[in-house]
C-alpha cells in the first residue's frame, strides 16, 4: 500500500499547454480594468467638484464658476442649511416615503400589466400592447395632464399627484411583457390543472421567475421617484410636501429656508452685482454698450429680426439713393401735392 502511494507520488505532473486566450488574458484584464476606471472617474470626479463646491464661497463661484481648488474656502453653504434642518429632514422624509411607495406600487402594476399582455390566450393582446406602445410615441401635452391632475382628480398639494404619474411607464411595461413572454406557458397550465387561481399563479409563480427584470425596473423606477422635481414643482405648493428635490433649488431655499432679513440682503447684493454687470458688460459680454437688451427674451428677438431687416432696406439708401428711386429728387416727386 506504501509502495503504491510511493509510486502515485513520484509520478511526473503533466504538462497543460496554455490556450492563447489564457495567454492573452493579462491584456484584456488591463483594457477591462481601464475601461472600469474611466467609467469611475465619470462618475466620482462630478461627485468629487460638488463637494469641493460645497466648501468654497458664493463669491468665488460667481466670479470664477466651479473648480477643485477654490479661490476662497468657506463654510457658508453648511451654516445656511443647518440654519434650518427641519426643511430639510421633512423633504428627506417626504422624498423618501415618495420612492419607496412609488416603487413598491410601480413594480406590481408594471407586472400585472406586462403580465396580461404577454399572455397568448388574452382575447385583445394585439389591441392593448398598440394602445401601450401608442402612448410611447404621442403624449397627451402638458396642458391636459394639468387640468386632469387638477381639476378633475383635485390633486392640487397631495404627495398623489407626484407618484401617480410615475406608476405605469410603457418602456418598462414593454420590457416586462418581453421577459414575462419567455416563461412556458405549460407551466401556468399545470398550475391551473392543480386548481390554483390567476391570483396565486401570478404572486406565487410569475414573480419569483421575474426577480432579475423587476430588480432591474425597480432601481429605474426608484431613481426617477427620488430625482422628480418637474411634478412637484407643477403640483407642490405647501412646503412641508416639498420633495427634497423641490427643497434643494435656489428660489426655494430663499422662499422657504432663509429668514425675511436675509432673503432682502440676498436680494440686494444680486441687484448690485447685476447693475455692475450690466454696466461692465451689457449682460451679453461687450462692455460700454449700454444695457437696452438686457431683459430682452430670446424668442421676442428672434422674431423681430426679420421685420426689423425689412424695416432697415426700406430706411436705408443704397450708393445715396433710396430703394426702387433714382436720388432724393425721386422720393420727393412721390409725394402728393397739395391742390
Amino acid at each position: 500500500m506504501s509502495t503504491l502511494q510511493a509510486s502515485a507520488g513520484a509520478a511526473p505532473e503533466v504538462a497543460v499547454p496554455r490556450s492563447r486566450a489564457l495567454d492573452s488574458r493579462p491584456v484584456y484584464r488591463w483594457l477591462i480594468n481601464t475601461l472600469f476606471i474611466l467609467v469611475s472617474a465619470c462618475i466620482f470626479v462630478p461627485f468629487l467638484l460638488v463637494v469641493v463646491s460645497s466648501f468654497s464661497s458664493e463669491d468665488s463661484i460667481l466670479s470664477h464658476g466651479y473648480r477643485f481648488i477654490p479661490e476662497r474656502w468657506s463654510l457658508g453653504a453648511y451654516r445656511l442649511v443647518f440654519q434650518s434642518p427641519k426643511i430639510l429632514l421633512r423633504a428627506y422624509g417626504v422624498t423618501t416615503f415618495v420612492t419607496v411607495v412609488g416603487t413598491a406600487a410601480g413594480l406590481l402594476l408594471t407586472a400585472m400589466t406586462g403580465w396580461v399582455l404577454s399572455r397568448s390566450d388574452y382575447r385583445f393582446n394585439r389591441q392593448a400592447t398598440f394602445y401601450v406602445f401608442f402612448t410611447m410615441l404621442f403624449g397627451g401635452g402638458l396642458v391636459p395632464f394639468y387640468i386632469l391632475m387638477t381639476q378633475y382628480l383635485h390633486l392640487k398639494d397631495s404627495l398623489l399627484a407626484v407618484i401617480i404619474p410615475g406608476l405605469l411607464s410603457p418602456f418598462h411595461i414593454m420590457v416586462m411583457k418581453g421577459f414575462l413572454s419567455k416563461i412556458p406557458f405549460e407551466m401556468i397550465e399545470s398550475a391551473k390543472v392543480d386548481g390554483s387561481s390567476e391570483m396565486r399563479i401570478f404572486f406565487t409563480m410569475v414573480l419569483p421567475l421575474s426577480t432579475p427584470a423587476l430588480t432591474t425596473l425597480g432601481l429605474t423606477i426608484a431613481f426617477n421617484y427620488w430625482n422628480e422635481w418637474f411634478n412637484a414643482m407643477l403640483f407642490i405648493d405647501k412646503p412641508n410636501l416639498a420633495t427634497l428635490q423641490l427643497a434643494a433649488r435656489p428660489d426655494a431655499q430663499h422662499d422657504r429656508i432663509f429668514d425675511r432679513q436675509h432673503r432682502v440682503r440676498q436680494a440686494a447684493r444680486h441687484r448690485r452685482r447685476a447693475a455692475a454687470e450690466v454696466q461692465r458688460t451689457d449682460g451679453d459680454g461687450h462692455p460700454g454698450r449700454g444695457a437696452d437688451a438686457l431683459h430682452l427674451s430670446v424668442f421676442p428677438a428672434l422674431l423681430r429680426l426679420r421685420p426689423d431687416a425689412r424695416l432697415a432696406q426700406r430706411l436705408t439708401f443704397r450708393n445715396g439713393n433710396p430703394r426702387g428711386g433714382t436720388g432724393p429728387k425721386n422720393a420727393c416727386s412721390r409725394r402728393r401735392r397739395p391742390t
